[in-house]
């Protein structure tokens, strides 16, 4: 069963990271003189953890993300189970907010992205979900198409 989670976590980090470098590229030109995180190469940033009542946060150390995600979990699911994923794509420098609300009921809490989203205004975030979570992704997006960059089904 590990296996499998490893290889659905490297599927599902490369395609963020496909992803996260089109978008990077398209909109380089409009933010000149700041010094986002290169997307386009392999980083191997410093990850600092906050967790709080309301989010599980990732975020990249001593660098400006300019994208991120926020990840629904699968239903009974404790938000810690994604040490791996939040580490990982932190470390690529995406910023990765699991919200706590509703003890892993991803459905019942998917408009609590409103405190990634409030929390982290400058980042541009991607909402994705693995099994019920993935669910609350699409419904979120598809509320919300104007805050959000694209849906990740894990």
């Amino acid at each position: 069963m590990k296996k499998i989670f490893s290889i659905v976590a490297i599927v599902l980090v490369l395609s963020i990271l496909c992803v996260g470098a089109v978008a990077c590229k398209e909109q380089e030109s409009e933010d000149e003189g700041i010094n986002y995180v290169d997307y386009t190469i392999e980083n191997s940033y410093e990850v600092e953890k906050v967790d709080d009542k309301e989010l599980l946060s990732y975020l990249p150390k001593d660098v400006t993300p300019k994208y991120g995600l926020i990840f629904y979990v699968g239903t009974a699911i404790a938000p810690e189970k994604y040490d791996y994923l939040g580490n990982a794509l932190a470390k690529q420098g995406y910023v990765v907010a699991i919200p706590k609300g509703s003890s892993g009921f991803a459905y019942l809490m998917y408009t609590e992205t409103e405190v990634a989203f409030s929390r982290y205004p400058n980042i541009e975030f991607f909402v994705g979900g693995h099994s019920q979570g993935g669910g609350a992704a699409v419904k979120r997006v598809s509320e919300n198409l104007d805050k959000v960059k694209g849906v990740i089904l894990y």
